[in-house]
C-alpha cells in the first residue's frame, strides 16, 4: 500500500499548495517576459517589432512541461495575448510600412495555430487597427462579439455599463457592438463616443473597410449603383456615424495583406 502511494505521488498527485505555487511562479515568469517586450517597444518600436517572434517563442516556453500546449489546447492566451496587445498599443503610431511588418509577424504566429486558437487571441485584442487588419487579412479569425452583445442587453443605462465594464475583454469588439443600435441604447452610444473618441475613431476605420468591400460586392452581384451599395453596407450601424465612415473609406487606413503583398 505504501508503494502505491509513493507511485501516485510521483505521477502527479501533488498538493494543492504546490500546484498553486507552481502556477503562480509561471505567471510571474510570464509577466517578466511581457514587461521585457513592452520595454523594447517603448524604447524603439521599430526594432521591437522585429523581436515579436522571439518574445512569442520565449513566453510560450515559460511552462517547461513538454506537451503542455497540446494538452491545454494551444498557447496560454493569458501570456501570449498581452504580447499582441503590446504590439497593438504602438500599432497606430507607426508608419504604414512598419505596421505592415508587425501585421505580417502577428499573422505568422496566428497562422501556426488552429483557427479557433487564433480566434481566442483576436477576441482579446484591444486595438481596432490591429484586430481589424488581422480580420481583414484572415476573415476566419473573426471571433464575433456575442459577450459584448450580452453585456449591452443587460445594461441599457450608462452607469450600469460602467459598473460592468470590467467584464469587457476587448475594447475594440465592445466599440464595434456599440455602433450597432440594435444592441446598444442611445444613452450608451452617446456616452461611449464621448468618453472614448480615439477608440471609436479607429473602430470606424475598420467599419469603413467592411463598407468598402461589402459595397463593391453589392455593386457586382446586385448591379446597384455605388451610393445605394454604400448605404446598404452601413445599414446596421448608427446613422450618426455614416458620414464619418464614408469619409474614412477614402482615407483607407486599413491593411489587408492579400492586397498589400500582390
Amino acid at each position: 500500500m505504501a508503494d502505491i502511494i509513493n507511485i501516485q505521488d510521483f505521477t502527479g498527485r501533488k498538493s494543492a499548495e504546490r500546484v498553486f505555487g507552481e502556477i503562480t511562479g509561471l505567471y510571474a515568469k510570464a509577466k517578466l517576459v511581457i514587461e521585457e517586450f513592452n520595454s523594447f517597444m517603448e524604447n524603439d518600436p521599430v526594432s521591437g517589432i522585429k523581436m515579436l517572434p522571439e518574445f512569442v517563442e520565449k513566453i510560450r516556453n515559460v511552462n517547461p512541461e513538454p506537451g503542455y500546449e497540446s494538452l491545454a489546447g494551444g498557447p496560454n492566451t493569458d501570456w501570449t495575448g498581452p504580447i499582441l496587445n503590446i504590439l497593438g498599443a504602438y500599432y497606430p503610431t507607426l508608419d504604414r510600412t512598419v505596421r505592415k511588418q508587425g501585421l505580417i509577424l502577428a499573422m505568422d504566429f496566428l497562422d501556426r495555430l488552429s483557427y479557433d486558437q487564433s480566434q481566442d487571441h483576436v477576441e482579446l485584442v484591444h486595438e481596432p487597427w490591429l484586430a481589424g487588419d488581422i480580420i481583414l487579412t484572415r476573415p476566419l479569425y473573426y471571433p464575433g462579439y456575442s459577450e459584448c452583445i450580452d453585456l449591452l442587453k443587460e445594461c441599457s443605462k450608462w452607469p450600469e455599463f460602467v459598473k460592468n465594464s470590467h467584464k469587457i475583454r476587448s475594447a475594440f469588439f465592445m466599440a464595434l457592438a456599440i455602433t450597432r443600435p440594435e444592441y446598444s441604447s442611445l444613452e450608451i452610444r452617446t456616452k461611449f463616443y464621448k468618453t472614448h473618441p480615439e477608440l471609436v475613431d479607429r473602430t470606424l476605420d475598420f467599419i469603413a473597410a467592411l463598407s468598402f468591400y461589402k459595397s463593391r460586392k453589392f455593386m457586382e452581384e446586385e448591379k446597384i449603383p455605388e451610393e445605394a451599395a454604400v448605404t446598404k453596407s452601413l445599414l446596421h450601424y448608427d446613422p450618426l456615424l455614416h458620414d464619418n465612415i464614408q469619409k474614412k473609406v477614402k482615407d483607407h487606413n486599413w491593411i489587408r495583406l492579400s492586397e498589400e503583398l500582390n
